[in-house]
């Protein structure tokens, strides 16, 4: 993306941890990450949101007037956060005191 994902301000002194893309390659290269299967978990994610953006979801989810390849819809797929749920599962969304604030779901298929 060459767009700004977001203009944050802070309300208290705060601290900003940069990852540079090296040391998080490195970090996934060890064999704990390995031992430990952070590298499939990460690789997940990533490959998710590939297909969140490909698809431009959740909003092409909601039956609503937006495409795919506008930035804006890019953007939101490339944030949104995806929740698979198997038959019988429970989602228990996150309070609207949460400190991130308040969220919304979009259920995209099933009932």
């Amino acid at each position: 993306f060459n767009y700004s994902m977001a203009t944050i301000q802070t309300t208290e002194r705060t601290r900003l941890l940069v990852l540079p893309h090296a040391a998080m390659k490195q970090a996934l290269a060890s064999p704990a990450a390995k031992q430990e299967g952070i590298c499939v978990a990460f690789q997940k994610l990533v490959d998710g949101r590939y297909d969140q953006v490909d698809r431009g979801v959740p909003l092409c989810g909601m039956g609503i007037t937006s495409q795919k390849d506008d930035p804006r819809v890019r953007a939101i797929a490339l944030l949104a956060e995806r929740t698979d749920l198997e038959a019988g599962d429970e989602w228990c969304p996150v309070p609207d005191a949460e400190p991130a604030g308040p969220f919304f779901g979009v259920l995209v298929s099933g009932r």
